[in-house]
């Protein structure tokens, strides 16, 4: 017999399955090009067992996008530590540049790219939130860099916004071969700042 705890480990593991599926469906796709029976084939499920994990194609989506942006929501933790903030800006391109070698986490990081301008509203809210929420902690914490001396003077959301139009520049260029950054350092990531 099946304990709770082990059918609860089996549902998880299969909403998982289903989340990566999606992810490369989305990312191959597009969100309006994707629909629940190609993500349901890519898995190699039924579309009725889809819906007994996700209400439509939005919430999946919003699950997988909210899987990644938790992931800077840590990073915003990170942003409003008191440790030293240019020590805190390399550390962060540092595992950026890690992160963008993984051709999952490239498509991930284009597919909300190309959806904030997506018509679907719910989805560009739910995005924008969040970005927000992790560019105006790195604004603060480059203001905090600026009056340390370590940063450079200007708007500090304008250059929070340009260190992420370099990460999404990456990411565009990761996704095809030929263009592959292979040896930027964080360094070099966050060298517009430095003082």
């Amino acid at each position: 017999m099946i304990t709770p705890e082990q059918f609860a480990k089996m549902r998880e593991e299969s909403k998982t399955k289903i989340m990566d599926a999606a992810t490369r469906v989305f990312i191959k796709n597009g969100f309006d090009g994707t629909s629940i029976k190609m993500i349901a084939q890519e898995c190699g499920i039924s579309v009725g067992l889809m819906y007994r994990y996700f209400k439509n194609k939005e919430d999946l989506f919003l699950e997988i996008v909210d899987n990644l942006l938790e992931e800077f929501l840590k990073t915003k933790r990170l942003f409003e530590s008191n440790a030293n903030p240019k020590d805190i800006l390399i550390n962060f391109a540092k595992e950026m540049l890690e992160s963008l070698s993984d051709e999952l986490m490239v498509g991930v990081i284009m597919l909300i790219a190309k959806n904030i301008l997506s018509k679907n509203k719910l989805i560009y809210q739910k995005t924008m939130e969040r970005e927000l929420e992790v560019l105006t902690a790195l604004s603060k914490l480059i203001e905090r860099g600026q009056k340390e001396g370590q940063f450079v003077s200007g708007n500090s959301l304008d250059l929070a916004k340009y260190l992420f139009m370099q990460i999404q520049g990456i990411a565009i260029f990761n996704s095809v071969e030929p263009l592959k950054f292979h040896s930027i350092n964080p360094e070099q990531l966050i060298a517009y700042l430095l003082k």
